[in-house]
């Protein structure tokens, strides 16, 4: 599952509900519920919270059933970036991200993702979820932004829509 809370306590509180009900192994969250700058809200007996700030504002995290074999990838984790590995009974791994890229910051958070591509990316199935804050109209946005331009100009294009 792949969310963004808004950073909302009722989001995050209808999130846990859902979760439990639907027995959903993973979820991968951008702009989660915080006090004091740590993800709250997402506590559960069956559930580990996984974050990593390295001093950044936290946006993402990641929260999987505690009976999976999960492990946070700090060197690969900050406050826009979640990284967790999962190695299952066979011994495939499989990584999960959470990324938040605001849209202040032209390219977030490229390093940490081509990192953990160039290492991880060869020999591990890896799985993102992100918000990647680009809006356009040809995916049911009411507006355009600027991060959404070069994205919508590898799209194939109708002629009612325009350019």
């Amino acid at each position: 599952m792949q969310i963004n809370l808004h950073h909302c306590k009722a989001a995050a509180a209808e999130l846990l509900l859902t979760l439990t009900k639907h027995q959903v192994d993973i979820a991968l969250i951008q702009e989660p519920y915080l006090y004091k700058n740590r993800v709250a809200g997402l506590n559960d007996k069956n559930y580990t919270t996984f974050a990593a700030s390295n001093g950044d504002k936290v946006r993402t995290c990641i929260v999987g059933k505690k009976n999976l074999n999960l492990l946070l990838l700090s060197n690969f984790s900050g406050g826009d970036i979640t990284a967790v590995r999962m190695e299952d009974h066979s011994k495939r791994v499989t990584i999960f991200t959470s990324i938040y890229m605001p849209y202040e910051h032209p390219d977030p958070p490229g390093q940490h993702v081509e990192l953990l591509l160039k290492e991880m990316g060869s020999t591990s199935l890896i799985i993102m979820g992100c918000d990647a804050n680009a809006h356009h109209f040809h995916w049911g946005s009411s507006d355009t932004n600027a991060r959404a331009i070069s994205s919508a100009n590898n799209t194939p294009q109708d002629e009612h829509n325009g350019p």
